[in-house]
């Protein structure tokens, strides 16, 4: 694969940005061409997509997008439509278990942290990049 980068002025990008469609979704599961897949659910249906590919969805007017990764214990996002909005991208991470402090444990103590999904928001030209190098799921 080949990859050409350029420098960019803010005048330049903002052009470039303008360009993108609004009131996109674009969900990736991992950037790694493994045989990993992903399941989560989006308006209650399970989709299920292979790392190395990505989900994408357009926001509806009066609509909500509810995405689910990992159930009770994972994490939601509910998107909704907003006029011009720019694409939100979605990394989705596997689910995790650990011992050990957590972030502030009690004094002397050992906790257990655990969850079954996480999604982390990517920035703009992190997500454009993914879209340009990955291939959409079916």
């Amino acid at each position: 694969m080949h990859v050409d980068a350029y420098y960019a002025t803010e005048t330049i990008m903002a052009a470039n940005k303008a360009n993108y469609e609004p009131n996109e979704v674009f969900i990736f599961g991992s950037e790694n061409l493994n045989r990993d897949s992903f399941s989560l659910k989006v308006n209650n249906e399970t989709k299920t997509f292979r790392s190395g590919t990505y989900l994408k969805y357009n926001l509806v007017k009066d609509e909500t997008l509810k995405v689910n990764i990992g159930g009770f214990t994972g994490t939601t996002s509910k998107l909704k439509y907003g006029k011009g909005n720019t694409p939100v991208y979605l990394m989705i991470t596997s689910t995790g278990f650990a011992l050990g402090g957590g972030p502030l444990p009690a004094h002397q103590t050992v906790g257990i942290t655990f969850n079954t999904g996480r999604m982390n928001e990517l920035t703009d030209d992190y997500g454009q990049f993914l879209v340009q190098i990955l291939k959409r799921s079916d």
